[in-house]
């Protein structure tokens, strides 16, 4: 896994450092946060505590009065890392650019198109639900610009998309 602290301008939904904190350690990151090795696997808020003590270990500096800071884990990219996290042979690869489509048939699931990119923090997995079509699978997607779903909440920044939403984007 590599772990990053993504720092956030207050009242910003777009970060504006990110920041590799990998060589401090599983261990060393989880009893910072107060929780098991095995659980960091999500994103976390960083405050004062945890900072001062990345800031003693890394020589890094925060300054909590004009940014957000947050824990980030994030597993390998390649393919050998899909492989060993389950990814399913013949899915989009993680790093894959994507549209995010509407459906022609109902007003959602989001409220416009737009673009993203295949994530590794989750590998692909089948959809489980009654409307799911055989073998779809449910793709982590992070989007370049936070969204509202067609209920109007958000904004996401990403998102679990079932993989009929999604169609590879162009090449640049």
């Amino acid at each position: 896994m590599k772990f990053i602290v993504v720092s956030y301008l207050k009242d910003s939904d777009r970060p504006d450092r990110e920041t590799d904190v990998s060589e401090v350690g599983v261990e060393a990151l989880a009893d910072l946060l107060g929780i098991p090795a095995d659980s960091l696997v999500d994103v976390y808020p960083l405050g004062e505590g945890p900072l001062a003590a990345l800031q003693r270990v890394t020589g890094l500096s925060f300054d909590l009065s004009s940014h957000e800071y947050f824990l980030e884990s994030q597993a390998f990219g390649g393919e050998d890392a899909q492989q060993s996290l389950g990814w399913p042979t013949g899915a989009m690869a993680a790093g894959t650019r994507v549209t995010v489509i509407r459906d022609s048939s109902w007003d959602g699931p989001w409220q416009a198109a737009f673009q993203g990119t295949i994530d590794d923090l989750y590998a692909p997995g089948p959809v489980r639900h009654s409307m799911a079509r055989e073998g779809e699978l449910a793709y982590w997607v992070v989007f370049d610009e936070p969204q509202y779903d067609s209920s109007g909440d958000g904004p996401f920044r990403g998102a679990q998309i079932w993989d009929r939403y999604l169609k590879r984007a162009p090449e640049a």
